[in-house]
């Protein structure tokens, strides 16, 4: 499956549960709420591990660290602008404040398609300088 394909299924993981939770949060269906999130939890730390392939997979040495660091500290800035954000919108309601949730689930599903894509060009294009450079064995495929 890869990274790519892994990440698009942990996060469809993702996507599902937690538009599950904001249509059961509506209709306040709380058996379905938690549905809901235990759909989202399926794909919530599994995706963390194909971030963590991207990572490893496109930096080494120094600039690794520097990535890891990058991911984790992004992870918890959007965290910490949830619990800034969250209770404004519960003011508009909380089925509001689910939904605008889901809205970002949804974009973030758009960005590893982009990340995917990306992915998958890098590869062909070091597959392309190997072949040109008459490397026979299958070397360790790198985007560093």
């Amino acid at each position: 499956v890869g990274g790519g394909g892994g990440g698009a299924i942990f996060l469809a993981f993702i996507l599902l549960g937690q538009t599950i939770f904001a249509v059961a949060i509506s209709y306040r269906v709380y058996w379905a709420a938690m549905v809901g999130r235990f759909v989202f939890g399926l794909g919530g730390e599994s995706l963390t591990v194909a971030q963590n392939t991207y990572t490893a997979r496109w930096f080494d040495g120094k600039k690794l660290a520097f990535a890891f660091g990058t991911v984790v500290s992004f992870s918890r800035i959007g965290t910490s602008v949830n619990f800034l954000i969250t209770p404004a919108f519960t003011r508009m309601g909380v089925p509001f404040a689910v939904w605008f949730g889901t809205e970002m689930v949804f974009i973030s599903f758009s960005a590893v398609g982009f990340v995917a894509l990306l992915d998958w060009y890098g590869e062909a294009v070091v597959k392309r300088r190997q072949e040109e450079a008459g490397v026979d064995q299958e070397p360790d495929v790198s985007l560093k």
